[in-house]
């Protein structure tokens, strides 16, 4: 299933070293939170968000809103195989990297992981590759993280707005 936001605006871009730049809130504030000391060390077991941790991630953001996430697989064009997952909320797709749309996520693939990506796929309709593994216990432990620094709300553009948080309780949809 071929999941396409064409006519949604480009949330990432990146650049001659290979970077992923974030151009919203949400992914500038998820992408710097996940690349903090405390963030390394609970995925550290399992690699980073974006090599070996990509399922732990989006589980873990399911844990925070289990009725609004839905988790999604690039599959490759090559072999057919499942490669990354990332976490759909709206209309932004949340990994590592921070977030994007449809087709951020299927140029960073190509251009900063080499993998030919055709298109997007829900995680159930799919069989994962056998590198992509969970953990329940660094799920639930990165999810009460998250739950305790970030806080996100929705615009009425959907594009979401993030900022780091002290205190109140984490929800996608905080105020609309």
């Amino acid at each position: 299933m071929f999941q396409n936001d064409s006519a949604q605006h480009r949330l990432q871009r990146i650049n001659k070293n290979g970077r992923v730049l974030n151009s919203s809130d949400l992914g500038r504030t998820f992408q710097r939170l996940l690349h903090t000391n405390t963030a390394a060390r609970i995925i550290a077991p399992h690699g980073t968000f974006m090599q070996g941790g990509c399922l732990i991630l989006a589980r873990a953001l399911t844990r925070l809103e289990p009725d609004q996430v839905t988790l999604w697989v690039t599959i490759r064009a090559d072999t057919g195989t499942t490669d990354h997952i990332a976490a759909r909320w709206r209309d932004s797709y949340l990994d590592g990297d921070g977030a994007g749309t449809v087709e951020d996520l299927i140029q960073k693939m190509q251009r900063c992981e080499g993998a030919r990506v055709s298109h997007l796929a829900p995680l159930e309709t799919v069989e994962l590759h056998p590198d992509i593994v969970g953990d329940p216990h660094v799920e639930l432990e990165l999810s009460l993280w998250l739950q305790s620094k970030l806080s996100l709300s929705a615009r009425a553009d959907f594009r979401g707005v993030a900022r780091f948080d002290t205190g109140g309780e984490f929800s996608l949809n905080a105020a609309l």
